[in-house]
């Protein structure tokens, strides 16, 4: 069976161009709990920004995801992005990083 979505005026071709944003796909923590208390949380990377990523172009915001983690509460952040997207992901919002995380 298949599913069809109406998107308005927007055309397919439109809304696969279209950004996926903080605001538009806010970010998602599923929670892993763990035997002896507490939980780890797992999300995608945080602040994405991807004009060609397989899953569309991605543009969110590292402040507002930030935000989103500190409500679920956490107490450490530990990423598993490789070296050179740091380049291109942490280096460009460092300001960003700072001053939601004193």
């Amino acid at each position: 069976m298949l599913d069809v979505i109406l998107l308005g005026k927007l055309s397919p071709r439109t809304y696969a161009m279209a950004s996926k944003t903080s605001r538009t796909h806010p970010l998602r923590i599923d929670r892993i709990g763990l035997p002896e208390g507490g939980s780890i949380g797992l999300t995608f990377c945080s602040g994405k920004k991807q004009a060609d990523a397989f899953t569309g172009r991605w543009d969110r915001d590292l402040l507002t995801d930030l935000q989103t983690i500190r409500a679920w509460n956490a107490t450490a952040v530990v990423t598993l992005i490789e070296p050179h997207e740091f380049t291109t992901i942490v280096l460009r919002h460092r300001q960003k990083i700072h001053a939601a995380c004193p």
